[in-house]
């Protein structure tokens, strides 16, 4: 098993190849359809007055700051709201889950080079929608009773199930259960690694984050003496925060990538299944 410094070294090298504008693409190519199904759905609750939790509380936070006091619901309008907020979270969920699958596909060609219907592949979620909404379904089900007992079996549970969606998206015909438990198994021995592997990407991206928090709100405060100046300042630096968020985010999903490629190729060939074939 390589170390995480070689496997991040080998991401790098492989985005050098036209990888990252592809994976950029696809994201992209994703999102507009998962934009517009969401903003359609919180187009008809608008025509037909019908309200959210989060438009309520979002209501009710600039009441308070006005002045203005806090009602509470009646039963009827709770519910309402719970209805409207769980299917516009289904929404959100399902089309998400077929962006995921897009920009996994997108890496497992890249880690292989294959350049074949890499575009036309990443958009096989769409054939697929309820069985990826399923897995992702039963793995949060699965850490949400694990975090249950206490914060750290649920941690190891979210590391444990981490590979079901390579496999799900390498191996279409596999099913949740089978995706899950092969996660498992993979993972024995390999999650603390995976977890520094995590920190390598993460750290810079919450500092970058909070960076750009904290000169935002500089900028914001001097933007009264000299708006022009300070205002384009500002749009210019959250452009380039968003780029280098980006673009550690692609590295990151590269090295994990990796990192699911060289465990699969570790594993026996049991009934004919090779996790390092070309299913996809």
């Amino acid at each position: 098993m390589k170390s995480n410094r070689e496997m991040c070294a080998e991401a790098r090298e492989m985005l050098k190849s036209g990888w990252s504008g592809r994976v950029m693409a696809v994201m992209v190519s994703l999102y507009v359809p998962t934009l517009f199904a969401t903003s359609l759905v919180a187009a008809v609750y608008k025509d037909r007055n019908i309200q959210t939790w989060w438009d309520f509380l979002l209501e009710k936070a600039r009441n308070s700051q006005m002045g203005l006091g806090f009602t509470v619901p009646s039963s009827s309008i709770a519910w309402s709201m719970t209805g409207a907020t769980t299917f516009m979270q289904l929404v959100s969920f399902l089309f998400s889950a077929i962006l995921l699958y897009g920009v996994t596909m997108v890496f497992l060609k890249a880690i292989r080079n294959d350049e074949s219907r890499w575009f036309a592949d990443s958009f096989g979620g769409y054939a697929r929608p309820l069985q990826l909404f399923y897995l992702i379904f039963v793995i949060h089900v699965r850490m949400f009773l694990w975090s249950l007992l206490l914060f750290v079996p649920g941690v190891v549970a979210y590391y444990k199930y981490r590979l079901a969606w390579y496999l799900k998206c390498e191996h279409p015909d596999f099913g949740a259960e089978e995706c899950i438990s092969r996660s498992v198994k993979m993972m024995e021995g390999h999650k603390l690694q995976l977890f520094m592997l995590d920190l390598h990407y993460f750290i810079p991206i919450f500092l970058l984050v909070a960076g750009v928090v904290v000169l935002n709100k500089l900028l914001f405060q001097a933007q009264s003496a000299f708006p022009a100046v300070f205002g384009l300042a500002g749009a210019v630096l959250s452009f380039l925060a968003l780029w280098l968020e980006l673009t550690l985010l692609v590295r990151y999903f590269a090295a994990r990538t990796v990192f699911y490629r060289e465990l699969a190729a570790q594993q026996p060939q049991d009934g004919g299944d090779d996790l390092t074939g070309d299913d996809i």
